[in-house]
C-alpha cells in the first residue's frame, strides 16, 4: 500500500525563467526560498548574458507569482575577485531573527563555501 502524496510538482513549472529577468539572462535557477513577514523571498542564481552571475532577490505573496528585484549578492571586484569569481546554489536558513544565505563560490582554488546574512532582505 502506498502512503498519501505529501509533495506534488507544480504543473506550471518552471515558475521563473531567464525571460523573467529584467534585461535578460542566459539562465535562472530557483534555489532558495523562505517566508518573511508573510511574503515569500527567493534568492535566484542568475547567469547573465555575459556569462557572469549574481544572486537576485524575488518576492511573492503566493509563492508562485514573483516580482524580480535587483541583484543582492554578486562577485566582488579586486582584490576579492580572486576568491569569489562565480557563485551558485544558495540556501537560506533562519536562526533567531537572522536569515543566513550559504552558497558555493568558484575560484582559482576550486569550489568553496560562502556565507551572507540579512535580517530584513534589504541589507546583506
Amino acid at each position: 500500500m502506498q502512503g498519501p502524496e505529501i509533495v506534488t510538482r507544480y504543473e506550471g513549472n518552471p515558475i521563473l525563467t531567464a525571460k523573467d529577468i529584467p534585461g535578460g539572462a542566459n539562465a535562472v535557477y530557483n534555489t532558495a526560498v523562505t517566508k518573511y513577514n508573510g511574503k515569500y523571498y527567493a534568492i535566484l542564481r542568475v547567469e547573465t548574458k555575459t556569462l557572469g552571475c549574481n544572486m537576485t532577490l524575488a518576492t511573492s505573496d503566493d509563492g508562485i507569482n514573483f516580482k524580480i528585484g535587483k541583484p543582492v549578492l554578486q562577485p566582488k571586484t579586486e582584490p576579492f575577485l580572486t576568491y569569489e569569481k562565480y557563485m551558485y546554489d544558495p540556501r537560506i536558513t533562519k536562526i533567531g531573527n537572522t536569515y543566513y544565505i550559504a552558497y558555493a563560490i568558484e575560484n582559482e582554488y576550486g569550489c568553496q563555501c560562502a556565507l551572507s546574512k540579512t535580517k530584513d532582505f534589504k541589507t546583506f
